[in-house]
This record gives C-alpha cells, sequence and structure tokens, in this order.
C-alpha cells in the first residue's frame, strides 16, 4: 500500500509541474534576481575591508561545500562525470575571471549603475556566438545591438553620470567574460550535465582564488562570518533558481525577468546606502533593455519560423526537474558566473 502511495504522490507532482511549468518558471526567474541582488549587496558590504579575491574565493568555497553536501546526501556522484575536463577548466577560469570583475564592479559602483551596465552581456552574446557557435546576426539584431551600445554609452559618459571609470571599465569587462561563459554554456551545456558544470566552475574558482588568498588574506572582523554565509548562500540557491527557471519555462519567457534586478539593486541602493540612481541611468537602462527584449524577441521570432542560423532551445525533459542546468541564449547577470 505504501508503494502505491507513493507513487500517486509521485504521479501527481509530475503532473502538477507539467502543467504549471512555465509559470513556476517565471517564479523562479524572479526569485533568481532577488537572490542575486542580495548577493551583490554582501559583496559591495563585505568589499569595505575586504579584497575581491578573497570574496570570490568565499563565494565558490561555500558554494562548492553545499553542493557537496547535496551531490552526498541523494549519493548523485555520477552527476559529475565528464568526457571533457580541459573544456571545464577553461570555462572556469573564464568564468572566475568573470566573477572577479563583476564583484569589482559592484565594489566600486552604486549597485543600481553595475547592474544596468552588466546588461551589456546580453548584446554581447549574439556577436559571440558568430565565432564561437557560426551563428548568423541578420540586420536587425545588428540594429538592436548597435542602440544598447548607445545605452551604455549614456550611462558610462562621465559628463552625464559622472562614474569612476574603473568602475565601469570593471563592468563592461565582467560582461565581456560573462558573454563568454554565456556562449560557452551552450556548447558544452549540449553534452555536459549541468551538476558537472557548476560543480567544477566552482572548483576551478577555489583553486584559481585560492593561489592568490596568501597575498590579499584579511582576518575576518566580527560579524563577518554571517555576511560571507549569505553571500555563499544566496549565490549558490540563485544558481539554482536561475537553473531552474530556465529548464520550466522556454527562455524567450525567462530572460526578461532579468530586468527585475535593475529595481532590486535600485532599492538596495536607496535602502542600505542611500544612494538614489541619476537619471542616465534610468534613460541609459531603458535603451539596454529596449535593445535585449528585441533581441529576445527577434530570436524567438525566427525560431518560429524555423531559420537554420537560430539554434533551437533545448528540449525541456519530460520529468520536472529542477537541477541545475546550463544557461540558455540570453544570459542573465551571471555574478555566479
Amino acid at each position: 500500500m505504501s508503494v502505491t502511495t507513493y507513487k500517486f504522490n509521485q504521479s501527481s507532482l509530475t503532473g502538477f509541474f507539467q502543467e504549471n511549468r512555465v509559470f513556476l518558471g517565471m517564479c523562479a526567474a524572479l526569485l533568481t534576481c532577488f537572490l542575486f541582488s542580495i548577493m551583490n549587496g554582501f559583496v559591495k558590504a563585505l568589499s569595505a575591508h575586504h579584497a575581491i579575491v578573497e570574496l570570490a574565493f568565499y563565494r565558490n568555497l561555500i558554494g562548492i561545500l553545499l553542493l557537496t553536501m547535496f551531490l552526498g546526501g541523494t549519493s548523485k556522484w555520477a552527476l559529475l562525470k565528464t568526457k571533457r575536463p580541459f573544456v571545464h577548466v577553461i570555462r572556469g577560469t573564464i568564468g572566475t575571471m568573470g566573477l572577479l570583475m563583476t564583484f569589482a564592479a559592484f565594489a566600486i559602483l552604486p549597485m543600481s549603475e553595475a547592474t544596468v551596465l552588466l546588461f551589456a552581456q546580453t548584446l554581447l552574446i549574439p556577436v559571440l556566438s558568430i565565432f564561437f557557435l557560426r551563428e548568423k546576426i541578420g540586420k536587425h539584431r545588428w540594429s538592436a545591438i548597435m542602440v544598447g551600445f548607445v545605452g551604455v554609452l549614456v550611462i558610462a559618459n562621465p559628463n552625464l553620470g559622472g562614474l569612476p571609470m574603473p568602475g565601469v571599465a570593471c563592468a563592461l569587462i565582467g560582461a565581456f567574460f560573462c558573454a563568454v561563459v554565456g556562449v560557452f554554456l551552450r556548447w558544452i551545456g549540449r553534452t555536459e550535465d549541468p551538476m558537472a558544470v557548476t560543480f567544477y566552475f566552482a572548483l576551478s574558482g577555489i583553486i584559481i582564488t585560492g593561489v592568490a588568498m596568501p597575498f590579499f588574506y584579511t582576518p575576518l572582523q566580527p560579524g563577518e562570518i554571517w555576511l560571507l554565509l549569505g553571500m555563499g548562500v544566496t549565490g549558490i540557491l540563485g544558481q539554482y533558481m536561475l537553473s531552474a527557471s530556465y529548464r520550466l519555462a522556454p527562455a524567450s519567457v525567462v530572460a526578461p525577468f532579468n530586468y527585475f534586478s535593475l529595481i532590486w539593486a535600485s532599492m538596495i541602493d536607496m535602502l542600505i546606502w542611500q544612494h538614489v540612481p541619476g537619471w542616465p541611468v534610468f534613460l541609459g537602462g531603458t535603451v539596454i533593455i529596449g535593445a535585449n527584449l528585441f533581441i529576445i524577441w527577434r530570436e524567438s521570432f525566427l525560431r518560429r519560423n524555423g531559420r537554420k542560423d537560430v539554434r533551437p532551445e533545448p528540449a525541456s525533459v519530460a520529468r520536472p526537474s529542477l537541477s541545475l542546468s546550463s544557461a540558455p541564449a540570453v544570459s542573465k547577470i551571471v555574478t555566479g558566473v
């Protein structure tokens, strides 16, 4: 009887996920934006007394400890099997550079400004896809990309926004690295298990930043351990929710929720640091977001009409899985890179 009841419950749960998977994906996307914004807030607070290398090390260390606990508790170590170890090394190295630059941007700039500049990564992914995935970009998307970068210039222009150039440079370099990671994930996600991709990224990050830790280590102050734990937990949960959102719903549905990050970041700026974003942020942000949404719509339109130069979205699995998944065509703000 107990076995029969278990199968019934599993069947009911499967039916629930199948019937509501798009709605659940949208909810997961909203939660992702919130969690990553909170993580970035922890990063900004901790950066006053700690180097960015330290924060990246602790973020990956806490993340891999949580992943190890999950794998050990569920006996799913087989998920870490890979046939492309060298690819994981490259992905981990690029991802770690992106994480360091992203953290540096949030340490130097107000959160709202850093967030909207990092939206540029979505503009870069189609361009990089030309070289890495041999995809074709038509005149409509090229136009949207150029318009989007006009928005970046509006925000970055020191005569308008008065932003420190080192922070702007870190944000744009971070956006570039995150875009490269997004393209990598579109490639290796076809063959590699998502858990392996996430685990080996965290492991690579620990090794790369760990080598530099002796030169940057600063003893933790009382109370900072809770900030570090908050940074690590929100980071890994955000990555989990990000992966779940794209597993449950199409990329064209989930990706626009990315821009709620600007709302959360602006609220944290005003509540914690008493910083009110200036008009260049909202003007440039509107241009960037509009260009990104057009790119999302255009890719979805071409996919629906059977264009061969647009890679189709990965087919959803038959079972309702919330395991960590690779990033889609349109990347999130990959502070969890």
